[in-house]
């Protein structure tokens, strides 16, 4: 059924990842001018990090709708935490390259940056309730 509470931990993990192309990820502060850097901005990594980004912005919603076959929830779930791994490092590397340009710069962390870690929290919540899910399913059909 797609009211189940997985169905909620997916959308708030898709709406996270909607979130980190709004939000900064990072901004760096060079002889007195700040400079806030998004997904979609010219960092390095940029690219890696938008198709990560845009892949894990429609695979929660896309799981959601795998209701009925909850062994490919669990996988396209396992998938999107994959991805939202590979996310989190490539950030955290283009955070590492942009601050090491040079000596004089100053960098702090925005707030995209720990979405990824909370997107990847809700994915491994919905993972638990589809196998329970699974689990109660599974022993229904033992009684009958």
């Amino acid at each position: 059924m797609i009211q189940r509470i997985q169905s909620i931990f997916f959308a708030l993990a898709g709406i996270l990842s909607i979130l980190m192309f709004v939000l900064p990820l990072f901004s760096i502060d060079i002889l007195g001018v700040s400079t806030s850097f998004r997904i979609t901005s010219g960092i390095p990594y940029g690219v890696v990090l938008s198709l990560l980004a845009g892949a894990t912005i429609g695979l929660p919603f896309a799981t959601i709708f795998q209701y009925k076959n909850r062994p490919l929830q669990s996988m396209l779930a396992l998938i999107n935490q994959l991805l939202l791994v590979g996310l989190l490092v490539s950030c955290v590397l283009s955070f590492d390259s942009a601050r090491n340009v040079s000596p004089d710069i100053k960098a702090s962390v925005g707030p995209a940056m720990f979405f990824p870690i909370a997107a990847i929290v809700l994915i491994m919540l919905a993972r638990r309730a589809v196998k329970k899910d699974e689990a109660l399913v599974r022993s229904a059909d033992r009684i009958r």
